[in-house]
């Protein structure tokens, strides 16, 4: 005979009316827009590029 595990999902947290749960456009948004994320993605892939071709240059010079 094959045992089920039970489920561990539990229900939303209870709100009140005095403080109820309020859902806005944006409350899936996990940082202010802007262009810092820009740069940072840009940095980023340039950084692997640099990386990845030294350690390219590297294994060739070993030959």
């Amino acid at each position: 005979m094959t045992s089920i595990e039970l489920d561990h999902n539990q229900p939303p947290p209870h709100h009140s009316d005095v403080h109820p749960a309020h859902l806005t456009n944006d409350s899936a948004r996990q940082a202010p827009k802007g262009k810092r994320i820009i740069y940072v993605l840009v940095g980023t892939v340039f950084g692997a590029i640099i990386v990845v071709g030294a350690i390219f240059l590297w294994f060739a010079a070993k030959g």
